[in-house]
């Protein structure tokens, strides 16, 4: 799966729509916790792992965040690391957030001024520009499981070109997080649920037993992820440049909740009016044909990522024109 990255909820939300997706045999509450309790693994449940900043995972944790803070966006597992991973650990689907970084006010205002330098680089309102390495790797360690001959990678002027385009935005990013870190309250920054990580850590997992066969799904999903706070409004402005759209009654604004915000019930007052205004999550899931792309060299995989986040960007930008909701 590719997915967009609006909240640290994404983790959550992925994990609930993959496994309630997925045909699994059915455990009571009794036998669940206990194969939780023993740490063994639900053999019919497929795992899904994120892959990203050097890592895969199922739920960020304190080893992911010291990456976050003290490495490169760009920092990937190599080819023959996954692979390794994928022949010992499969039956498992993987979730890349080609932006790295939660998209933001913040990082979106700094990409456009960063665009002002660099206007051969397609500028996204909706997104944070997709870095490669972690798709073109993954990639290449499924045309290496398939056997299938890639490409050969040539000189591109463009390639370069989005290299120091990402190399001044880490730049920046990586200023900003370091500000915005000194302002961390618990509040903010929620405890992350620990994870299992499939990182060459196990030495003895990876050197006992045979590869397994690995068998690819024929698909990759392409994931939009969107939240919305809905204000109830009779009158208000329509930003035409910005996140705030005047409906009926109503205005949606694009928003990073926290997790504080997602689990927080509902209060009503006294006169039955809800203190806190609803929060609507838009999904959207496309296919796209994985065969193809098997046989791409890193420079066609970076265009065709580059391709579907300029669908993506249109595809936010009509959502939230054409929302419907109705009030009471």
């Amino acid at each position: 799966m590719i997915c967009n990255h609006r909240s640290v909820n994404d983790y959550t939300l992925i994990n609930y729509l993959f496994l309630k997706s997925c045909p699994t045999k059915f455990y009571t509450k009794w036998e669940f916790l206990q194969k939780l309790r023993k740490g063994e693994d639900l053999a019919e449940w497929p795992q899904l792992k994120f892959l990203g900043w050097g890592k895969m995972f199922n739920f960020p944790r304190l080893d992911l965040l010291k990456n976050i803070f003290f490495k490169d966006e760009t920092l990937a597992l190599s080819s023959n690391e996954l692979r390794d991973i994928l022949e010992r650990q499969n039956n498992q689907a993987i979730t890349i957030f080609p932006e790295v970084n939660i998209m933001s006010l913040e990082l979106s205002i700094i990409q456009r001024k960063l665009h002002q330098d660099f206007p051969f680089v397609i500028n996204f309102y909706n997104l944070l520009y997709p870095r490669f390495k972690n798709f073109t790797t993954l990639m290449a360690a499924f045309s290496s499981i398939k056997n299938i001959k890639r490409k050969k990678n040539r000189n591109n002027i463009i390639k370069e070109a989005r290299y120091l385009f990402h190399r001044e935005l880490d730049k920046l990013v990586h200023k900003t997080m370091k500000m915005e870190s000194s302002k961390v309250s618990d509040k903010t920054t929620p405890p992350m649920i620990v994870d299992n990580s499939y990182l060459l850590t196990k030495k003895e997992e990876i050197s006992s037993g045979k590869p397994k066969v690995v068998r690819i799904n024929p698909y990759i999903y392409d994931v939009t992820i969107i939240y919305y706070r809905v204000k109830y409004t009779d009158s208000g402005h329509d930003h035409t440049n910005g996140d705030l759209r005047l409906h009926k009654g109503y205005q949606l604004e694009q928003i990073s909740p926290t997790i504080f915000e997602m689990i927080q019930p509902e209060m009503e007052s006294e006169n039955n009016i809800k203190d806190k205004d609803p929060i609507v999550v838009m999904v959207n899931v496309k296919k796209h044909q994985i065969q193809p792309l098997l046989a791409y060299n890193d420079e066609s995989l970076e265009k065709w990522l580059e391709n579907r986040w300029i669908e993506k960007d249109r595809l936010i930008e009509s959502l939230q024109k054409n929302i419907k909701i109705e009030t009471k």
